[in-house]
């Protein structure tokens, strides 16, 4: 009973998956994290793609290192673009 029960999430959950269209994230496909507000890592850690922290500045980069990246890391107050904001 368990077996069979296992082997049906199991195949089952490769069908919904499967049927998953990719999403086109265009400029932001090369980053592995974004974020708004703030990052926080625990060492260590290995992250593979750049970072980005946006509007929040650098200082709100909590515990990660470049050696941790392998990618850049990116903030709003590094002088780049900014999104606008809505009010």
């Amino acid at each position: 009973m368990v077996l069979v029960l296992s082997v049906v999430l199991m195949f089952g959950l490769q069908d919904v998956m499967a049927a998953q269209a990719p999403i086109y994230l265009g400029a932001a496909g090369r980053f592995a994290v974004l974020a708004g507000s703030e990052i926080t890592s625990v060492a260590p850690s290995d992250i593979w793609g750049d970072v980005g922290l946006s509007p929040a500045a650098r200082s709100k980069i909590a515990g990660l290192t470049p050696a941790e990246v392998v990618g850049a890391i990116f903030a709003a107050d590094d002088g780049g673009a900014v999104p606008p904001r809505f009010n």
